[in-house]
């Protein structure tokens, strides 16, 4: 509040175009906030989709060589990035 009584006495034009332009600004985060929360929410899901298969795929990398599925493991998880960058997509355009 200090900082806002040393602006006016500095200038007061400044002082309330500071003012109003942070109102802005709160508003349109506000505003953006909102809008990109489910697409957040959507890449969250698709992110731990895609760590669980690389776990997974860890977890039985022995299995998967001895019976030679690397490249639908492989598939699989090019398949589950691409879900991923999807939502990356979208919010880079929104």
């Amino acid at each position: 509040m200090g900082a806002v009584v040393l602006m006016f006495r500095i200038d007061a034009f400044l002082a309330r175009l500071v003012a109003v332009l942070i109102s802005l600004f709160c508003l349109l985060l506000r505003f953006g906030g909102r809008r990109l929360r489910p697409l957040t929410s959507e890449l969250r899901l698709a992110y731990a989709g895609s760590v669980a298969i690389v776990e997974e795929n860890i977890a039985m990398l022995p299995v998967i060589k001895s019976f030679t599925h690397e490249a639908n493991e492989s598939e699989r998880h090019r398949r589950q990035i691409h879900h991923v960058r999807e939502p990356l997509n979208k919010a880079a355009l929104a």
